[in-house]
């Protein structure tokens, strides 16, 4: 009880008169309304529903900020929940809230659908149509189950997964993959990861001589902007040896519908000569 107090006090000390909030309180109730005057002791919001109402500040638990019908953060940047799951290429310890869904597109070729099957457990399952276009084998498909664990609310989370690949060559598939384990820190729109993996394959197992880091971040710029990095290091040869590759780039918010268009540029560390990125691009539209 003491806790909950102590962090309701923490989040309430950003309310302002005018802002829209959800108030709730430690009985299990939600009002959601206008802050009209605030107290020490007391907040005084107007809702649709019951007219001006005031709350004791100790029996609020969770303040959620909102615009409208959507929620913001206390900057009043809208809250991207389907975006807020990934970086460009990593997840993130957020999972999307069950039943909440989105396809991503990757440099054109790569296509995936994400859905929300619990709070804490979402299934990524994708497509890349290279090979179906311009070569003679069948296409590659990849699928990636997370599971979350949240540290608490707008404080980040533990996310475990793999993300799984059939690849076809001359009508063989082989299967490999990348377990990986991460630790977010932070709200949805502002927060930084890190994690390692490993990679395996179903034919030859657990690759022990390879072990990737990585290390990422988005900080929420403004509505429509969202600066992101996303990096890797790569230790291979019983970590005699290690490459990294860094990134950079803007996350573009679409407000109307919460879809975004991701631009960055990737750079390993050991290519040298007048080489200087590669460019990334992907775009998620949320389906719900």
């Amino acid at each position: 009880m003491c806790f909950l107090f102590i962090q309701s006090t923490i989040a309430q000390q950003d309310l302002f008169i005018g802002q829209m909030v959800e108030l709730r309180t430690e009985d299990g109730n939600s009002y959601v309304g206008k802050v009209l005057s605030l107290t020490d002791t007391d907040i005084s919001i107007e809702t649709s529903a019951l007219g001006e109402i005031t709350l004791d500040r100790a029996s609020v638990n969770k303040v959620i900020y909102k615009k409208g019908n959507d929620e913001t953060d206390k900057n009043g940047f809208p809250i991207d929940y389907h975006n807020s799951t990934h970086y460009f290429v990593n997840q993130s310890g957020y999972s999307l809230k069950k039943g909440q869904s989105y396809y991503e597109n990757v440099g054109v070729f790569f296509n995936s659908y994400s859905l929300g099957i619990t709070d804490n457990f979402s299934l990524t399952a994708g497509i890349e149509v290279a090979t179906l276009l311009f070569g003679q084998s069948p296409p590659s498909l990849f699928i990636t189950p997370k599971f979350t664990i949240p540290f608490g609310e707008g404080a980040g989370g533990f996310s475990i997964g793999s993300t799984i690949f059939a690849i076809f060559v001359d009508n063989e598939i082989f299967s490999v993959g990348v377990a990986q384990a991460s630790a977010t820190f932070g709200t949805r729109n502002n927060n930084f990861t890190i994690g390692s993996g490993i990679g395996f394959s179903f034919s030859d197992g657990i690759a022990e001589s390879v072990l990737p880091f990585n290390v990422s971040g988005m900080w929420r710029l403004s509505k429509k902007l969202s600066f992101m990095t996303d990096n890797f290091i790569i230790a291979y040869d019983n970590f005699n040896g290690a490459t990294a590759i860094l990134s950079a780039g803007l996350r573009i918010h679409f407000a109307k519908n919460g879809s975004a268009l991701n631009i960055g540029l990737f750079r390993p560390t050991d290519v040298g000569g007048d080489f200087l990125a590669l460019p990334f691009i992907s775009g998620t539209i949320p389906i719900k």
